[in-house]
């Protein structure tokens, strides 16, 4: 017994009573809860006997404890021992009363851990069925917004693709509109430029005929009997006989001109013009081919549309300066033609009759020179209406690739509509599934509640739920059941919490036995700490007088004890237990008189 007390005390020099943060040393469930607890109280009881006194290295270790708080029941004892030194107490009864108390321990031990035990499995399940139902929840609102969000990128990718492929067709009947008619781009203005050759024939037939009614009027003043050799103008015909303009003559030059051109080599500017022509047809095919596989891929942004704007209000602005072009070289063409005919008509008109044949070789020489700068007019003119077939020919081609991919856009137009119905063949069966009772396997969140509640509830139903009725069903059980167990729970706490004030009251009164008051308050903090810390320096200055006292009285006390027999001495320990620790008015009427001794 000593040596496990001296151990402990060993132990208890490493604490830091009553600042223990480890034990609450309010109660006095830190020496329950110690495993040498009980060999502690053994030798604590003995210690009080008067045959077990105490020695002088104990009493050392009970100095330095003295600032430790655990020699105030000590110093209680011997004060007790100072006041009776005859009678002494038998450590059966105490050892008796301790394995009771040891026993209910235990028990309110184990009903805790297993309440604590109950309490945690409750708490687990609690925390799975809340975590599995906001999983539910969770899982439910992510998949309405992505059925949102695909939904309303299929909307947009209808709107756009409706959209392109409308103008795509408006594009394409325009297209075929045009190659159906049986016209090339540069007719318009060769039939312009006919016109216009008509015009200026007119005039200069009218010209013509003026000049020689005032010629012919001069002529014959002066002469009077000479004739004119040339012949009066009458109609167009007639001058474009003569100057070679009928249709045979016009379409002849026409051929030998186009073969011309061919034959020629294209100048720099030509080059250019062509090769800026091609750069842009090029562009502009690109960016359809570039149109053509964003729609086969389902994708087709407002850049394209924008870019395909700026492209044609850029050949528009280049269109105005073709005209304005064309009308600067009519311009050219009129006041050319002006020329000529000026020339023309100062050289073949002549004053003298007598010198006909001469003015007629001389006019047939103004007539060839006259000839001559049409002939080259002319040849500029075919020259541009070539280069306008040129690039009618290019526009050909061009509309004749557009009505190729206008075609392609049309197939492309077709698998889409097939893909969207697809879409909505599939959304339709997604739809047809989620309405039906039955539990289908791409519903993971509903499988995975049906595995959890089959494992729960495999006993009652012996089966797992096949539709989401079962499913509801079992998922009430378990509600009623978490509803039993919480209201079993709230009980159990509020037992628990009862049994827990019950002891507290006991500790309470305990102290109120040991000690004459309590050391502690309702709220578990010390009340009196100073006035203990008093009586510790006054009961100091007390245990060293004791010592000095029962040393002379221990060999009286030894030699007593021989005469004594051992049924007196029970007789005694008896009396001492039923007197101080079993009735406790003398117990309390006991410590106030050491109070008052202290």
């Amino acid at each position: 017994m000593a040596g496990q007390g001296s151990t402990l005390f060993h132990k208890l020099t490493q604490l830091k009573y009553p600042v223990i943060f480890k034990y609450n040393p309010s109660s006095f469930d830190w020496l329950f809860d110690n495993e040498e607890s009980l060999s502690f109280l053994h030798w604590l009881c003995s210690t009080v006997q008067s045959t077990n006194l105490l020695t002088d290295f104990e009493l050392k270790k009970f100095e330095n404890l003295k600032k430790e708080g655990v020699t105030i029941l000590e110093h209680k004892r011997l004060a007790e021992a100072c006041d009776d030194h005859s009678v002494t107490i038998t450590s059966a009864e105490l050892e008796t009363e301790i394995e009771e108390l040891q026993k209910t321990k235990e028990n309110l031990l184990l009903l805790r851990q297993v309440n604590i035990s109950q309490l945690n499995i409750y708490n687990s399940q609690l925390k799975g069925i809340s975590r599995t139902l906001a999983d539910f929840e969770n899982l439910n609102v992510s998949e309405e917004i992505k059925d949102e969000i695909l939904l309303s990128k299929l909307k947009c990718k209808d709107a756009m693709a409706s959209e392109a492929l409308m103008s795509l067709n408006e594009l394409s009947s325009n297209v075929l509109g045009f190659l159906s008619e049986d016209k090339l781009l540069c007719q318009h203005s060769f039939k312009q430029y006919l016109a216009f050759e008509e015009e200026c024939t007119t005039h200069l037939t009218n010209y013509a005929n003026k000049q020689f009614e005032q010629k012919m009027g001069q002529m014959g003043q002066n002469s009077g009997l000479e004739m004119c050799a040339f012949l009066q103008i009458g109609q167009q015909s007639h001058i474009r006989e003569l100057l070679g303009l009928d249709e045979k003559a016009r379409s002849i030059q026409n051929w030998e001109l186009n073969c011309l051109q061919l034959q020629l080599p294209l100048a720099e500017e030509d080059r250019t013009v062509n090769e800026t022509d091609i750069s842009a047809v090029t562009a502009a095919l690109d960016l359809s081919y570039q149109i053509l596989a964003l729609l086969a891929d389902g994708k087709f942004p407002l850049n394209y549309l924008i870019d395909r704007d700026q492209h044609q209000n850029s050949l528009e602005l280049k269109n105005v300066l073709y005209l304005k072009e064309l009308a600067s070289l009519k311009n050219c063409v009129i006041s050319s033609i002006l020329k000529a005919t000026q020339l023309r008509c100062s050289s073949i008109i002549v004053g003298d009759c007598s010198l006909k044949l001469l003015r007629q070789e001389f006019f047939i020489a103004k007539q060839k020179e006259f000839l001559s700068l049409l002939v080259q007019q002319w040849a500029r003119e075919q020259l541009v209406i070539l280069a306008v077939r040129f690039e009618g020919r290019q526009i050909e081609t061009l509309l004749s690739s557009l009505k190729h991919v206008s075609h392609y856009l049309l197939e492309s137009n077709h698998q889409i509509v097939e893909r969207l119905d697809s879409l909505k063949q599939f959304v339709d069966v997604e739809r047809s599934l989620q309405n039906r009772n039955t539990i289908p396997r791409h519903d993971e969140v509903s499988c995975s509640l049906k595995t959890i509640l089959g494992l729960n509830f495999k006993q009652e139903c012996r089966q797992h739920p096949s539709d989401y009725t079962e499913l509801n069903n079992m998922a009430v059980i378990l509600k009623n059941k978490f509803e039993v167990a919480k209201s079993d729970l709230d009980q159990l706490s509020s037992s628990v919490i009862n049994e827990q004030k019950d002891l507290e009251q006991l500790v309470f009164k305990l102290e109120v036995l040991l000690f004459g008051f309590p050391i502690t308050s309702n709220t578990q903090q010390f009340v009196n700490f100073k006035f203990l810390e008093e009586r510790l320096h006054t009961l100091d200055a007390v245990r060293g007088d004791v010592q000095i006292q029962l040393k002379p009285l221990n060999s009286k006390f030894k030699t007593k004890q021989v005469v004594v027999t051992s049924d007196n001495l029970s007789a005694l320990e008896h009396r001492l237990w039923t007197q101080f620790y079993t009735n406790i008015s003398s117990m309390i009427r006991k410590t106030e008189t050491l109070n008052t001794k202290i």
